[in-house]
């Protein structure tokens, strides 16, 4: 081979390495650049994580005072009074219940009287009220009857006076009250009378103590033979006594929610 021919292939060799350089120079330069930006994206996304992080972790700090100002709207007023919750250990099937006081107060007088009816062997018996103003407030005190209860005495009687919590039992007693005599400690003084059999009665006189009737005189009489009734059995009003006027009324679902009272005439 000439030297001619080796100079030759010497150039053409040099022009090929020029070449193959040429090409791989920018592709270099090209995955330098994508290395570059992929860079600046992450130092992006870093920096905006650290951006959320400090916000979220200021409002974490900023929280406990927002729960502590609606701690401070929710508290109750001072004087304001609890609810009033009745102890179901007070409380009976007779309707009832008792207050701080150890007042006992009836929240249905129908349905008490019913029960104790049924505590007498019968249940759901006709019921007879009337109304009658005891301390001249113009509203009646509610007397109720307990047929089951009586006896030959006559029927057992109950009172009971309006509050605010239901109803108190002021008296009860047997028979019926025939004569009002008067006022003690601004309440009518009440003359009642049972049959004690052979003849005789019990008259017993009730005055009002501050919080109930207490029967102050009790004593047997022959009624018509010592003046007090006529000889068609009506009262006789001594001096200062005036006759209870009332409206008889009797019920035969004493033991509804609701209940429908007539009048005595219809109960003949």
């Amino acid at each position: 081979m000439s030297s001619f021919q080796k100079g030759l292939i010497f150039g053409s060799l040099v022009v090929c390495l020029t070449v193959l350089c040429s090409v791989s120079v920018p592709a270099q330069s090209s995955d330098l650049k994508g290395q570059k930006g992929q860079d600046g994206k992450t130092s992006q996304t870093l920096e905006k994580k650290s951006e959320s992080k400090e916000k979220t972790e200021v409002g974490e700090k900023s929280s406990p005072k927002s729960s502590e100002s609606k701690k401070s709207v929710s508290k109750p007023e001072k004087n304001k009074k609890p609810k009033e919750v009745l102890d179901p250990d007070k409380t009976d099937r007779f309707y009832t219940f008792k207050d701080e006081k150890g007042i006992e107060w009836i929240k249905q007088p129908y349905k008490y009287m019913d029960e104790r009816s049924f505590e007498y062997g019968d249940r759901h018996y006709i019921l007879g009220r009337f109304f009658l103003d005891l301390n001249g407030d113009g509203i009646g005190e509610l007397f109720i009857t307990c047929p089951p209860e009586g006896g030959t005495g006559g029927n057992a009687m109950y009172c009971f006076m309006k509050g605010q919590k239901g109803y108190v039992e002021i008296l009860n007693f047997q028979g019926g009250i025939v004569s009002l005599a008067g006022k003690k400690n601004a309440f009518l003084i009440l003359k009642t009378s049972s049959w004690a059999g052979g003849g005789e009665r019990s008259l017993t006189t009730w005055t009002w103590n501050g919080s109930k009737y207490m029967d102050t005189e009790s004593i047997m009489i022959y009624a018509e033979r010592d003046g007090y009734t006529d000889e068609k059995g009506n009262w006789i009003l001594k001096k200062g006594e005036q006759k209870p006027i009332y409206t008889w009324e009797f019920t035969e679902n004493a033991w509804e929610d609701k209940q429908v009272w007539k009048l005595q005439s219809e109960y003949k």
